[in-house]
């Protein structure tokens, strides 16, 4: 499976540098940017959440919306970014398959990545917490397929369409 993550980390690498990302992680993300970034991520999840996930703890549509709530009225001048439009738009048109290369991309990257932003965010990081998270990688894991690389970098890139779009909030 060494494929899949050296097929994705070139793209990978690009999203983490992405300017937004780095002021995540140095938590340096006012309420309102953050907001913004919650507001996508539960564009995303929604999406993907409406077939089923590898195991049902995965699930993070009720974590973002906790999230969203600890940050107060923020929410009424931010906007599903286009990039985001074009993302889920995208993700409905994927067969259960090809949907799986972005439940790993979008879940491992919480499960992963998302441990070292959860200490840098203004919210209590719902979205990065979850229970027995070895048994939800183990899960994604089981399925995973070298065969997902295309796609998965496909998702790459839409995240860093919607992290350049997110900039306007910087």
């Amino acid at each position: 499976m060494n494929h899949l993550k050296n097929a994705t980390n070139e793209r990978h690498k690009k999203a983490e540098a992405m300017p937004f990302n780095q002021e995540m992680l140095q938590g340096k993300l006012s309420k309102e940017a953050y907001g913004a970034y919650l507001l996508q991520q539960q564009s995303i999840f929604e999406e993907l959440e409406r077939q089923a996930l590898p195991h049902p703890r995965l699930a993070r549509k009720m974590a973002i919306q906790s999230d969203i709530d600890d940050l107060g009225d923020i929410l009424d001048n931010l906007m599903i970014l286009d990039a985001t439009k074009s993302y889920c738009k995208h993700l409905q048109n994927l067969s259960a398959e090809d949907r799986l290369a972005h439940v790993y991309l979008n879940y491992m990257a919480l499960l992963f990545g998302g441990q070292i932003s959860k200490q840098k965010i203004p919210s209590k990081g719902n979205i990065y917490s979850f229970e027995h998270p070895a048994e939800l990688v183990k899960s994604i894991r089981a399925l995973q397929k070298d065969s997902w690389a295309e796609e998965a970098n496909k998702g790459f890139e839409y995240h860093i369409r919607i992290l350049k779009e997110l900039e306007l909030y910087l």
